[in-house]
């Protein structure tokens, strides 16, 4: 699996096997660019599409460790039926400076969904998730840690909806982690969260805190 950079417009994201991309996103003041990293792996058969998303926040590692643990062992040879898109280190410039916003902008990812096209980096990256993957997604799973300001015990969350149905769906994907709590909250943190979002546009939408303290918690 090499893995180049490439245009968007280019992501095979429906073709058999695996595949590992770096999207650029250009800078607002330089000729520089970040590069995203996708992962894209689809079955032959058709099902469901799962997204899991780390590195929101860039001093948050549990997330990113996970996922490119998850991408370096998967064989999509064994994938049943459907689609898995992975985005390890969403927020890329607040990962390199170890920091829960991004230097260059000062922008929390996870406080300007659904993002904007024409924004800074940090909403035109969110932008991205939002019109290309979460119009992909049946199951969006976000994947947090505490980071360096913050102490918490080990959980995934779901946000507590109206709709017993779609509430049943999102308790049986959280407990499917198996972690010692689950919590369900019933408001939100505050605008512009990515769970928000993609809870909005009709998604299995979890959430977790699994770790603290700017370190990995192996567990």
């Amino acid at each position: 699996m090499i893995a180049g950079i490439t245009p968007i417009n280019h992501v095979d994201w429906d073709g058999p096997g695996a595949r590992l991309y770096h999207l650029p996103f250009t800078l607002d003041h330089t000729w520089g660019r970040v590069r995203v990293p996708l992962y894209v792996a689809c079955a032959a058969r058709p099902g469901p599409t799962i997204v899991a998303i780390g590195g929101t926040h860039g001093d948050e590692y549990e997330g990113p460790v996970g996922l490119k643990n998850l991408i370096r062992e998967l064989d999509p040879d064994r994938l049943v039926a459907g689609r898995l898109i992975v985005l390890p280190v969403l927020n890329i410039p607040a990962f390199r400076a170890a920091r829960r916003d991004s230097p260059l902008d000062g922008e929390n990812m996870n406080r300007v969904f659904p993002g904007d096209a024409h924004g800074t980096i940090t909403r035109r990256i969110a932008r991205f998730v939002t019109d290309e993957v979460f119009a992909r997604a049946d199951v969006v799973i976000d994947l947090h840690s505490a980071g360096v300001g913050f102490e918490m015990i080990r959980c995934m969350s779901f946000h507590q909806v109206d709709d017993p149905a779609r509430l049943a769906e999102f308790r049986e994907t959280a407990l499917l982690f198996g972690t010692p709590f689950v919590m369900i909250y019933t408001g939100c943190m505050g605008s512009g969260l990515l769970t928000e979002e993609a809870e909005a546009l009709g998604k299995i939408t979890i959430g977790s805190e699994l770790g603290f303290g700017a370190s990995t918690d192996l567990d």
